[in-house]
C-alpha cells in the first residue's frame, strides 16, 4: 500500500531540512573581524591638511601672469606724487631694455603685456579677478583632504601602525628567525655576520646565519 501523498511530502520536507543544517554545519566558520583603533595619522578624524605646500587656507597662487608681490624685483622709487613707502615693479621695454615703466603695488593683480613692444596694462587677471590666488584645486578649497590612511572612514584596523601599515610604499619587511621569531623591520647595515635592523621599537643585531627568510610584506593601492 503506497503512503499518502501528504506523508510523502512530509517525508520530503524533513529530508531537505536535514539536508540544510548539515550544509550549515559543515560551513567554515566566517573569519575574525579585526578589531579597529582611531587613524593614527588624522587622530580619527577623517581628514589631513592639504598636501600642496603652496595651499593656504584652501587657496594657492595664482597660475596667471597678474602681478604678485612675491614674483619680481619689487622697489621703492622716488615719484612725485606718490609716498616714498610706495613699492613699484619696472617692466622693461626698447633696445637692451634701456626704458621701462612702473606701476606700483597698487596695481598688485593686473596683468601687464607688451603690445606693439611696450608694457601696456591690460587689467585685471581673467584667472583670478585680481585676488592673486585661487581656489587650490586639490582640496577644492576646503584645506583638508581626505585622509590617504584610513580613506576618510575615521578607523584603521588594529595592527596598522606609523611604523608599519599596508599604505605605506616602503614597508618594512618580516625577518623569519630558525628560532621562531619573526621580527618587522628595516635592515640598515650588514657587517660580517652581523644585520642590523631597525624596529619599531628600536634597533637589534641579528646573526646573518639565523635568518631564515627576509619577507617582503604587500602594499595596499
Amino acid at each position: 500500500m503506497k503512503p499518502p501523498a501528504i506523508l510523502k511530502h512530509a517525508f520530503l520536507g524533513l529530508a531537505l531540512i536535514c539536508w540544510i543544517g548539515a550544509a550549515t554545519n559543515n560551513s567554515p566558520a566566517p573569519a575574525a573581524v579585526e578589531q579597529t583603533k582611531p587613524c593614527f595619522q588624522c587622530g580619527g578624524t577623517g581628514k589631513t591638511t592639504c598636501p600642496d605646500p603652496k595651499c593656504k587656507k584652501g587657496q594657492t597662487i595664482c597660475p596667471g601672469k597678474c602681478m604678485k608681490l612675491s614674483v619680481g624685483v619689487w622697489e621703492h622709487m622716488n615719484v612725485p606724487g606718490h609716498p616714498p613707502t610706495e613699492l613699484w615693479q619696472k617692466f622693461r621695454y626698447g633696445p637692451n631694455g634701456a626704458s621701462s615703466v612702473a606701476w606700483t603695488q597698487g596695481h598688485v593683480g593686473d596683468v601687464i603685456e607688451m603690445r606693439n613692444g611696450m608694457p601696456v596694462n591690460i587689467g585685471k587677471c581673467a584667472v583670478c579677478g585680481g585676488k592673486t590666488r585661487i581656489k587650490c584645486p586639490i582640496c577644492k578649497g576646503a584645506a583638508t583632504v581626505s585622509c590617504n590612511i584610513c580613506e576618510g572612514l575615521n578607523v584603521v584596523p588594529e595592527s596598522w601602525t606609523v611604523f608599519d601599515n599596508p599604505k605605506m610604499k616602503n614597508r618594512p619587511a618580516r625577518f623569519h628567525l630558525k628560532d621562531g621569531r619573526v621580527i618587522v623591520g628595516r635592515k640598515t647595515m650588514a657587517l660580517g655576520d652581523s644585520v642590523t635592523i631597525n624596529t619599531e621599537k628600536g634597533i637589534i643585531e641579528v646573526d646573518i646565519k639565523n635568518i631564515l627568510s627576509e619577507e617582503k610584506q604587500p602594499i595596499q593601492k
